[in-house]
């Protein structure tokens, strides 16, 4: 509650010592509070114990979440109410009650105060517990159709936008105001992707500016030129992209087995990929569409997914031929004192799964004696 109002309704009453600490949306500044006083309001014959706090000046005055809910002006979630069976509106528009209800052809203006300086709230990170359920809501709305998926090219526009925005308000100017400007700017600033501004390529032709120029009309922007050169430049992006992320071709093609990655692991103990290996349908650029065995379809990006490996029997190790060598070689003096079998055990080795030889050590075997 605002000072100027404290005193015109309760000026009779004391203000009491304020401990909290309020803020104004967006701001990390702690707003300066005179005090706060417990009065009851009453609306519409509910009345509601509650506790003002007041700020100097003269402000609009706001009613806490808690306190609209019990004098009825706020209704958070459905509200139910009887109705009988036989005089359900469902019955009379059938449509109307199918799916989730929608407003469509209807446009929704904001009223902005121009004067007002816009204010964005920073992003808190979601706790680690709390993704799992998030993310499966937000598929839920999508499915839905409630929300819809951003557009990565909208919100790059919309950060130019805001830095255009931020740049008026540090100079002192109106930002309205401002943003004709700005657009006319960006709008006749040759793009480096295709060589040309985004108004000469609406156009045809480009816009008179207040910039000076002493050439007469430009011919119009050659398409089959200005799309080979923004092929180029995303081609260039494309590959500093991948060698910055040390990207590497998936070798996937139909038909092949693979293992799916979990996406939500339960433990830190459970394996990454499913068990179960899964059998590739069809293969675009980098989505690949698998198949579980029980034949419901998923899609997925090809670096979640792995060529699947057939286990393979246990392999015995082997015993190469005997062959001489600097490990089984020795002097006919001191391979004469030792039986054949004996001297052929020693040159028998063991093929490791590295590749490596592995060859019993000759003790003392190239010993000679004088």
């Amino acid at each position: 509650m605002c000072e100027a109002l404290f005193k015109e309704k309760f000026g009779s009453k004391q203000l009491l010592p304020n401990s909290d600490r309020l803020y104004a949306y967006g701001s990390g500044k702690p707003m300066r509070v005179m005090g706060q006083f417990k009065t009851s309001v009453t609306f519409q014959g509910r009345t509601a114990q509650t506790v003002f706090h007041v700020i100097p000046g003269s402000h609009q005055s706001l009613l806490g979440r808690a306190t609209s809910e019990r004098l009825g002006l706020l209704r958070v979630g459905p509200q139910v109410r009887c109705v009988s069976e036989s005089s359900h509106p469902a019955h009379k528009y059938p449509a109307l009650f199918r799916g989730l209800g929608k407003l469509k052809d209807f446009q929704l203006t904001v009223p902005i105060d121009p004067g007002v300086t816009p204010v964005a709230q920073k992003v808190r990170r979601i706790p680690f517990s709390l993704q799992g359920p998030v993310e499966q809501k937000l598929k839920e709305l999508l499915d839905q159709d409630i929300i819809e998926q951003a557009n990565g090219s909208v919100e790059r526009q919309n950060r130019t936008l805001l830095k255009a925005i931020r740049t008026a308000v540090a100079e002192g100017r109106s930002w309205p105001s401002s943003l004709p400007t700005f657009l006319l700017a960006y709008r006749t600033t040759p793009h480096p992707a295709t060589g040309v501004s985004p108004a000469e390529l609406l156009c045809g032709r480009r816009l008179r500016t207040k910039m000076p120029a002493a050439s007469g009309p430009a011919p119009a922007p050659d398409r089959p030129v200005v799309q080979q050169r923004n092929a180029r430049y995303r081609e260039a992006g494309k590959r500093y992209a991948d060698r910055q992320r040390h990207t590497m071709p998936a070798n996937i093609s139909v038909g092949d087995r693979v293992l799916v990655k979990i996406p939500n692991r339960l433990t830190k103990l459970s394996g990454a990929f499913f068990s179960e290996p899964y059998r590739v349908v069809s293969v675009s650029g980098s989505q690949v569409t698998v198949r579980r065995p029980d034949g419901k379809l998923f899609k997925r990006n090809s670096s979640y997914v792995k060529q699947y490996v057939e286990p393979r029997d246990f392999v015995e190790p082997f015993s190469l031929p005997r062959r001489e060598g600097p490990a089984c070689a020795a002097t006919p003096s001191a391979r004469a004192d030792r039986p054949p079998d004996e001297a052929a055990d020693q040159c028998v080795g063991l093929r490791t799964r590295s590749g490596r030889l592995s060859v019993k050590p000759q003790w003392f075997g190239n010993v000679v004696s004088h």
